[in-house]
């Protein structure tokens, strides 16, 4: 069963679960106003723990029923995954990004060199697929490995209509390093066309 998190019944909530956005927003606020990485990424993963529990991220509902089965069928197959990041407003985007800018800050880089490494792992606020709602950052829990989770990934996810977003190899045309972790829902047909071409998604709708 499936929750409808706005008024025009777009966005579901994964598992009946809301976004805890606005506690996320706080967080955030506070490390851009104490400087505080560490502080704010430890409250993150505690928050994040807490979100998991509850049940998850909020996703577009025309791939809700398509993750739910990839993620059951993993797991009846002992591959134990969640999602970590799923829907994103502009708001939680733009946080993201800068989170990664004030990143490369403490390690001494400028803010134009900060801000142009940022971008190689987030999107420009308005350009992210996450704000689409169709793409999904999926990592192992439990007793699963990341190597494990991103391997049966990239063998069975194109057959709920998932694609690798960001492929190793093709980050001179993406603009974004190798991200195993991210999916983005194209459909089942064109999943599997993408898939067997070996393209990732620029190269593809190029031809």
């Amino acid at each position: 069963r499936t929750t409808d998190m706005f008024d025009d019944g777009f966005f579901t909530c994964l598992n009946e679960a809301f976004a805890l956005e606005e506690e996320k927003e706080k967080i955030r606020k506070a490390f851009f106003r104490e400087n505080d990485y560490e502080d704010a990424q430890k409250k993150l993963k505690l928050l994040r723990k807490k979100h998991q529990e509850e049940g998850g991220e909020e996703v577009g509902k025309v791939i809700y029923p398509y993750l739910k089965a990839m993620l059951d069928d993993a797991l009846g197959e002992g591959v134990n995954m969640y999602i970590r990041s799923g829907y994103r407003s502009y708001a939680a985007q733009e946080a993201v990004l800068n989170g990664y800018i004030n990143l490369y800050l403490n390690k001494g880089y400028s803010y134009e060199q900060a801000r142009l490494l940022a971008l190689k792992w987030a999107s420009l606020p308005g350009c992210s697929e996450h704000q689409s709602g169709l793409a999904v950052d999926i990592n192992a829990t439990g007793n699963t490995d990341s190597s494990t989770a991103y391997e049966w990934l990239a063998e069975n996810a194109y057959k709920y209509g998932f694609i690798l977003r960001y492929p190793e190899g093709k980050e001179n045309i993406t603009g974004i390093d190798y991200e195993p972790w991210h999916y983005r829902f194209v459909g089942v047909g064109e999943a599997k066309k993408i898939k067997n071409s070996g393209l990732c998604l620029e190269e593809y709708l190029g031809d």
